[in-house]
């Protein structure tokens, strides 16, 4: 049984207003919302709807383009997010902000979500436990580990909250 953790005090990431790359990783995920979930893609794989992703795909493809990994990285899975301190950190649970990895493994099943704020979440995911239909958004719905990307551990204040790419707006992907 998995138990949800209230979000209270938690989660409430950036002002509306300030643009960070937390900001910036957040709203590409979200512009692919409702495109297909395909286990072991990370945007290579096109359907009718756009790129296909599974949840660590999503999550390494967001990161690749708005230049916090390079290129050249290969693909990240939940294990080696876990494992990477490289690229991030672990944080406690009350400190979980936009931009954030949450990221849980039980057994074979392993699943990374993106913080929105908030108590919010975007992930690609298609297979039980979690909710089936592809990349969405919803409300957290796990505890698990929290990796913050290194590259945002300081851009979610409003004194930090200026990306050196500017404000970045990321259209809706056409589904």
């Amino acid at each position: 049984s998995e138990n949800k953790s209230s979000s209270s005090g938690s989660s409430s990431g950036s002002s509306s207003g300030s643009s960070s790359k937390a900001d910036d990783f957040v709203k590409l995920a979200q512009s692919f919302i409702g495109h297909t979930y395909k286990w072991g893609t990370e945007g290579e794989v096109s359907d009718s709807k756009g790129k296909c992703f599974d949840c660590s795909g999503l999550v390494t493809y967001c990161l690749k383009e708005i230049g916090v990994v390079p290129s050249s990285e290969p693909r990240f899975t939940v294990s080696t997010i876990l494992s990477n301190n490289t690229y991030f950190e672990t944080v406690p649970w009350a400190e979980r902000r936009k931009g954030d990895l949450l990221c849980k493994v039980e057994g074979k099943n392993q699943h990374v979500v993106i913080c929105e704020g908030g108590g919010k979440i975007v992930h690609a995911s298609n297979s039980a436990p979690y909710p089936k239909g592809g990349v969405k958004e919803g409300s957290e719905y796990f505890t698990g580990t929290v990796r913050r990307v290194k590259a945002f551990a300081n851009s979610s204040s409003p004194s930090n909250s200026k990306s050196s790419s500017g404000t970045a707006a990321f259209a809706k992907h056409k589904i």
